[in-house]
C-alpha cells in the first residue's frame, strides 16, 4: 500500500497552492490514536489505507469540491474555509441509521465518502438518503475515481 497514483495527484496539486488545501501528514501515532476512538463504528475494522493517507501523505484534502478529513481542522485564512477534522464531522451526522458501521471521512456536493467497516470497503453514499453510489476496495481506488 505505497498510493504511489495519490502521492503524485497530491504533489501535484501541492504545487498549485491555489486551487488545493492539503494538510501536511499526521504521525501514525497521532492518526491511530484518533481512529481509536471509532472503535465502537469499526468494531476493530481500521481503515488502513486511509491512515496511511493521513499519516503520509495528507492530514486533510481539499480540491474541486472534493473534501477529505483530517485528524484536525484545517484552515485556509485567504478564503475563509475549514476542513473539518474526522471526529467533529462524525459526532454532526452520527445517529442516522444508514450510517451505523460507517466511518464518515469527507464529502462532495450531495455525496459521504465512508469507510464502510463491514463489508471493508470505500464507499460514495447520497447524502440524502445514504444509498451507496459506488464501492471501493481500497481508498486510493476512491480517491483516484473522485480527484482525478
Amino acid at each position: 500500500m505505497n498510493q504511489k497514483e495519490i502521492k503524485d495527484i497530491v504533489n501535484d496539486l501541492r504545487k498549485d497552492r491555489v486551487s488545493a488545501l492539503i494538510g501536511l501528514p499526521a504521525s501514525r501515532k497521532q492518526v491511530l490514536d484518533v481512529i481509536k476512538e471509532f472503535d465502537h463504528i469499526l468494531q476493530h475494522h481500521q481503515p488502513k489505507d486511509y491512515i496511511y493517507f493521513l499519516s503520509e501523505i495528507a492530514n486533510g484534502f481539499s480540491f474541486n469540491a472534493r473534501v477529505f478529513c483530517g485528524i484536525t481542522p484545517l484552515n485556509d485564512t485567504k478564503v475563509d474555509y475549514t476542513i473539518p477534522d474526522i471526529r467533529s464531522y462524525n459526532q454532526r451526522w452520527q445517529g442516522r441509521q444508514e450510517l451505523q458501521n460507517k466511518l464518515l471521512l469527507g464529502q462532495a456536493d450531495e455525496e459521504f465518502y465512508c469507510f464502510n467497516a463491514l463489508e471493508n470497503t470505500y464507499e460514495v453514499l447520497d447524502r440524502i438518503d445514504g444509498m451507496v453510489y459506488d464501492s471501493f476496495g481500497t481508498f486510493e481506488e476512491l480517491f483516484i475515481a473522485e480527484v482525478h
